[in-house]
């Protein structure tokens, strides 16, 4: 299911005094010290309708709170265990049933040097576009009241040259895990691989309602992994992940929700990577528009669908268009049983794969051909297959000619 999914960009440098009977709070899950006064500063300025809630697994970080923080904080103490994810649904959820809206953030700090930047950018970004300020906040709970039916607000996919997760679908490993949990919560709604992931980092705004099945499931600490966590393939990534699903599954709509001065950025860094991605498509495929990479993504499930069809695999024709058409059942894990050739064959094989020439293949009937050629051979390659009996047949059109 691709959905469609609306952008909120609102503004925070207006004063902004919204003032709604609805109850909301704030939880925050925080485990690192050096962390707190980063963080902390972001409920400074809360007004005191909005109750704010700290969670750790350290009373450390409660001393650093209130230091740092002097308004009425309530305090939830957790297990060091599953970190932010087993947090809210162990042991915050039962202080959500008494709100109507709520956002939930955490901290997070990287190990690896080199993704060191990456992360806190990201982070950074996270509670920006979540916990801007008073009137951005006012404005977050406004675009509820004013949108009955939406649920969930996640701050935007992360963008950084050394995370990929905004440019595909990022399932990464967990798509499995993420359609065994949402049957387990009971979710009606199936979850299938050509879905688009809306939400990473674990952060949201929400009304309590939208996330009902995810939080009516006994979570324990036991369903969590123990430390060291691995990096992917966990029961907390696909919670991370399977969040707008929930939300649509119980009647809800999904948004971003970011600042104005993040928006900016972020639409700046996107022309940049249209740019740089479509030189690349031009140079190597000559597509040179979108429409053109559509046909082509089109073309690409023509072709998968056609070769899944039977036992063997031929390419006619060895050259460029040849090469590519390879490249593209190679990444979908398809080996093609040889490349065909009109002429005298110069030699034995390509990439490993046997060069066969026409006049000596004997093609049986669950054995497939895709012409893959130029267009001005395509026609004539297609008639002369035709007057030898050979039907099973299919073009290469991938790449504009």
């Amino acid at each position: 299911m691709k959905m469609s999914v609306k952008s909120y960009i609102l503004s925070s440098e207006k004063e902004y005094q919204f003032r709604c009977s609805s109850k909301i709070a704030i939880f925050a899950h925080l485990y690192y010290e050096s962390l707190v006064p980063i963080f902390c500063r972001y409920f400074i300025e809360i007004p005191d309708n909005i109750d704010i809630y700290i969670s750790a697994s350290k009373d450390v970080i409660f001393d650093l709170c209130r230091m740092y923080i002097k308004r009425n904080i309530k305090y939830i103490k957790t297990k060091n265990r599953g970190r932010d994810v087993a947090a809210l649904l162990v042991e915050i959820k039962q202080y959500i049933v008494s709100y109507d809206y709520f956002c939930f953030v955490h901290d997070k700090r990287e190990k690896d040097e080199i993704y060191k930047d990456m992360t806190v950018k990201w982070t950074n970004g996270l509670w920006r576009n979540m916990l801007y300020d008073v009137n951005y906040i006012n404005n977050v709970i406004a675009t509820f009241e004013e949108n009955e039916k939406l649920g969930l607000l996640l701050p935007p996919l992360p963008f950084h040259p050394l995370n990929n997760q905004l440019l595909f679908n990022c399932w990464e490993q967990n798509y499995f895990n993420t359609a065994k949990l949402a049957k387990k919560i009971g979710l009606i709604m199936p979850i299938k691989p050509e879905d688009r992931i809306l939400s990473l980092g674990t952060m949201f705004w929400a009304k309590k309602d939208a996330l009902k099945k995810l939080f009516d499931f006994p979570w324990e600490y036991s369903d969590f992994q123990s430390e060291p966590l691995p990096n992917d393939g966990t029961i907390s990534h696909a919670i991370e992940r399977i969040l707008s699903f929930v939300a649509e599954d119980a009647g809800y709509s999904v948004a971003y929700v970011m600042t104005e001065e993040y928006a900016s950025t972020y639409i700046n860094d996107m022309h940049d990577v249209i740019i740089d991605a479509f030189s690349v498509l031009n140079k190597k495929y000559n597509i040179s528009t979108y429409y053109q990479l559509q046909q082509m993504i089109v073309d690409f499930k023509d072709i998968i669908e056609f070769a899944k069809k039977y036992e063997r695999i031929f390419i006619y024709g060895a050259g460029e268009y040849g090469k590519k058409c390879k490249a593209i059942l190679d990444y979908h894990d398809i080996q093609i049983d040889g490349f065909l050739v009109s002429d005298d064959v110069k030699a034995e094989d390509l990439a490993g794969i046997p060069i066969l020439n026409m006049d000596s293949f004997h093609m049986g009937n669950s054995d497939g051909i895709i012409v893959a050629v130029s267009k001005k051979y395509r026609k004539e390659i297609l008639e002369n297959l035709d007057n030898i009996g050979i039907k099973n047949t299919m073009i290469y059109s991938c790449v504009p000619d």
